[in-house]
């Protein structure tokens, strides 16, 4: 019979005229892109975790002000000059299990201010009852 032979086959993907990766131009660019629209968007996050950690405070204050309402009912006056929450829950029985510092502070007598601070630094003072800030 005849001489077998092997043949190799070759078979090519098509690449539809496209390059098989990437240059490095195309990937600095891409890069710097990431790069620029991140430095925008980093500043907005950074306002947006700050101004929730503010809205956490406020609403603590705000459930810290029915206590103190409570308070006066019982003793005529608002407890003021309370520092630290062990002091503030032993006077007025207002407790809350976080890492933020709070204060009352002395008003005219009609309202109190509440500062309060929180591990990030993040604070808050408002004029109680009636909700404004120092």
């Amino acid at each position: 019979m005849g001489i077998e032979t092997e043949t190799e086959t070759v078979v090519r993907q098509p690449t539809f005229g496209l390059a098989r990766g990437f240059t490095l131009l195309e990937v600095l660019v891409v890069v710097g892109i990431i790069a620029m629209l991140s430095s925008i968007a980093w500043p907005q996050w950074q306002r947006h975790v700050a101004s929730s950690q503010q809205a956490v405070l406020v609403a603590n204050i705000h459930s810290m002000s029915f206590f103190q309402e409570s308070y006066k009912l019982r003793h005529g006056t608002y407890a003021v000059g309370l520092a630290g929450r062990d002091e503030i829950s032993s006077t007025i029985g207002w407790v809350i299990e976080d890492d933020t510092a709070y204060e009352v502070q002395e008003g005219d007598g009609s309202f109190y201010q509440v500062v309060a601070i929180d591990s990030d630094g993040v604070s808050v003072c408002l004029h109680m009852p009636s909700r404004h800030q120092c």
